[in-house]
């Protein structure tokens, strides 16, 4: 079946606070705060601190033009691929999905949104640091842009679509009762991440728990390869975290005992030994793990 793009066009263009591509925004060439013109053509994209914004458009669909207006809004509409989804129980490091999501809102230009100035002249990003300023305060940035200007405005509106597509739906239906019907895509993303700080702050405990609970001798004949297939995994993800047991080495090294064969006793205790060398949790760990290699 063919697609009807002027159709797609004309629906992207009248979607609320879409007035990005506009053709009274094409006709005017009004140029962004955030952003430029290039080629008669005004794009949006980059950060807002004045020493670090871009030249040019990072790509085409940066370009606020009738012509590729239906192009960035179904692009927005799908988010990222179903592997990159942000989920409430991610089983993959968070930071990798944030990357995507991060490369494709820069790519489509509503990243500038983001930038919010604290302090005079010092600008940060409220996608790598949504926690850097309480959600009221993102609320009221979100506001000031709107009413400054029409391609943020439009952009805030972009953004929290491609967001909305880009994780998936347990964590839409955790947040959707903290969510106004006017937040843009900046307080979205910072209720997503609060609400992932709550359930990963959840689960690292429970990690913690567990690691600090289950010995050795809890599997039958001993079985060191089963104990380890528990705890390992755990061990890694605290450590990603930044989020170590306290005296993790030498906890774990002491839920090791169980057989009482003279090398095995030999070996728990040279272990042992090299970790009371080590006085903090990390260096404890890096130690730990060719240990029970």
């Amino acid at each position: 079946m063919d697609t009807d793009f002027e159709g797609l066009e004309t629906f992207a263009a009248n979607q609320p606070n879409a007035g990005r591509f506009g053709p009274n925004v094409a006709a005017a060439v009004v140029k962004p705060l955030n952003g430029g013109i290039q080629n008669g053509t005004p794009w949006t994209g980059g950060s807002r601190d004045p020493d670090r914004r871009r030249d040019m458009s990072l790509t085409p669909l940066c370009s606020c033009s009738e012509q590729i207006g239906y192009r960035v809004w179904t692009r927005c509409e799908r988010g990222v691929e179903e592997e990159w989804k942000i989920k409430l129980t991610n089983t993959i490091p968070l930071l990798t999905c944030e990357r995507i999501i991060q490369a494709g809102l820069e790519n489509v230009g509503v990243d500038s949104v983001f930038w919010i100035e604290i302090g005079a002249g010092h600008f940060v990003n409220l996608f790598t640091q949504p926690d850097v300023v309480p959600l009221n305060m993102i609320r009221d940035h979100e506001e000031e842009l709107r009413d400054t200007c029409l391609y943020d405005s439009a952009n805030m509106h972009y953004l929290r679509i491609f967001l909305e597509n880009s994780v998936d739906m347990a964590l839409h239906r955790k947040i959707s009762p903290l969510l106004r019907i006017g937040d843009g895509g900046p307080a979205f993303w910072s209720l997503v991440k609060m609400t992932l700080q709550g359930a990963e702050t959840s689960k690292l405990i429970r990690h913690k728990a567990i690691i600090k609970e289950t010995k050795l001798v809890d599997f039958p004949g001993y079985d060191v390869s089963k104990y380890h297939e528990v705890v390992l995994p755990l061990l890694n993800a605290c450590n990603e975290a930044n989020h170590l047991l306290l005296n993790v080495g030498p906890k774990v090294n002491e839920n090791h005992m169980g057989p009482r064969s003279i090398g095995y006793m030999a070996i728990l205790s040279n272990y042992a030994g090299e970790q009371a060398n080590l006085h903090d949790s990390q260096r404890q760990f890096d130690r730990l793990i060719p240990q029970m290699d």
